[in-house]
């Protein structure tokens, strides 16, 4: 009967837990944040460079030319955190 009764609400508790989780914005934007495979507690963030930063624009000329790159920036996370709970059925 639990495991009927944790069926039927999985997927309205899957929304809650991701609407209160701290780390959802790690989840709304997925390809700006990749695990490593190797160590769960490093994350890599992606971050953009430009090298010069603005420049002067030029009617005549336009926009000047620079570079832009992208890299990913490790970060380890200091400490585990996680919540259990239980619930039952009732009747």
């Amino acid at each position: 009967m639990s495991m009927e009764y944790t069926a039927a609400y999985l997927q309205l508790l899957d929304l809650v837990y991701k609407k209160m989780a701290m780390t959802s914005v790690l989840e709304a934007n997925a390809d700006a944040v990749r695990p490593d495979e190797r160590n769960p507690k490093v994350i890599y963030t992606r971050s953009l460079a430009i090298a010069e930063g603005l420049a002067t624009y030029s009617r005549a000329n336009g926009y000047d030319d620079t570079t832009a790159e992208v890299n990913w920036e490790s970060h380890t996370f200091a400490m585990d955190r996680g919540k259990m709970f239980d619930f039952d059925a009732i009747n």
